[in-house]
């Protein structure tokens, strides 16, 4: 957004709002996520991208002057299947389309199935981070026997290599189980270093629930805002779609560009998972990617994370920074835009230097 809360009533201007390199349309999706209304009938991730697709075809009709604009999209958490399969929809009828669809940016998003991007990388992450779990002796010593049961530690020692899958059992899927259970309950899992900020369903503070705002965006009289709806079953009968990662090389390969952004004080999600969700796709006749992540993310002169690029998808793991990267490392994120949209050609610009590029083109002349 263009402006931050930080739990404050009071509104402030973002330097590195993403509206200073783009036009942004923020989609709630599903109906009734946010303050959005309706009815829907989706039984899975694939109708949901249908329902973007359907979206975009009557925005344009309100706003036939952004025809022929080119399109990116961006999904955080589940979105990041949604997104998936919206990308999918479009380019499927992009002569239908009057936006030209050019690549994609998820962010600490879910891709895979739990048992890669959860799982496998829970006790490593407990274990690296016991400063904040404060996970005492025998706490930790049943998280280390399950993981030794199941073999994760062991299976991401083997350099993330998904061609010899661990075992699962039932107590394998515990494990989040015992990191969610045993961390303090002031611990905000999103992001494991942020615990003062541990209100993630916006309970102390609800701007959006205000009556003034509601007003000001002609909102008075919907349902009451929550930052996470609680949906019995958003899909009845279980999602019948397949995962993000059996789609993803089919968007890469039409795609400029595809990016996957992680945040590495998620617990939620650790960033490992994610790498090892990654290393299980083939794309563009390889699997995974061949090359270590090893390339330093420079952000403003200062070192922000590690990055790593190849065959069209490049993933970037940013530091000091957990689920909510935009909110976290707001100048990162925005750089990372600045890549996906080709402002930029490598992830090692100064964006101090976009930034006073940009406020020099919008003073006054």
């Amino acid at each position: 957004m263009p402006f931050s809360l930080k739990f404050n009533p009071t509104p402030t201007s973002r330097t590195s709002s993403w509206t200073r390199s783009s036009n942004v349309i923020y989609l709630d999706v599903l109906p009734k996520v946010g303050f959005t209304r309706g009815t829907y009938s989706v039984k899975g991730s694939s109708d949901v991208g249908v329902l973007v697709v359907n979206f975009l075809k009557s925005f344009l009709k309100v706003f036939p002057e952004m025809n022929g604009l080119n399109l990116f999209l961006a999904g955080y958490s589940l979105s990041g299947t949604y997104a998936s399969y919206a990308a999918q929809k479009i380019y499927a009828q992009q002569s239908q389309l009057g936006l030209k669809l050019q690549g994609m940016l998820l962010m600490n998003a879910l891709i895979a199935a739990s048992d890669f991007q959860m799982y496998a990388a829970t006790t490593k992450f407990v274990t690296e981070n016991n400063d904040v779990f404060k996970f005492d002796a025998a706490k930790l010593q049943k998280l280390l026997a399950t993981d030794k049961q199941c073999g994760f530690s062991e299976y991401l020692k083997k350099a993330l290599d998904p061609s010899n899958p661990p075992w699962f059992t039932p107590d394998c899927m515990n494990l989040y189980s015992q990191m969610y259970m045993g961390a303090p309950r002031d611990l905000n899992l999103w992001n494991i270093h942020d615990p003062a900020s541990a209100d993630t369903n916006y309970t102390r503070f609800n701007y959006p629930g205000r009556a003034d705002v509601q007003k000001a965006f002609n909102l008075a009289g919907v349902q009451p805002w929550s930052f996470c709806n609680q949906f019995t079953n958003i899909f009845p009968n279980d999602d019948d779609s397949g995962l993000a990662t059996e789609i993803l090389p089919d968007v890469i390969r039409r795609s400029k560009r595809v990016v996957i952004m992680h945040g590495e004080w998620d617990a939620t999600l650790p960033v490992e998972g994610t790498r090892l969700a990654i290393q299980n796709v083939t794309w563009a006749g390889k699997q995974g990617f061949q090359k270590p992540l090893n390339t330093n993310l420079i952000v403003a002169g200062r070192q922000s994370g590690k990055y790593q690029s190849e065959r069209g998808l490049t993933f970037v793991q940013v530091a000091k920074s957990g689920a909510m990267v935009t909110h976290d490392q707001g100048q990162v994120a925005l750089t990372v835009l600045d890549y996906l949209l080709g402002n930029i050609g490598i992830l090692a610009y100064p964006v101090s230097s976009i930034l006073s590029n940009r406020l020099h083109d919008e003073s006054p002349s």
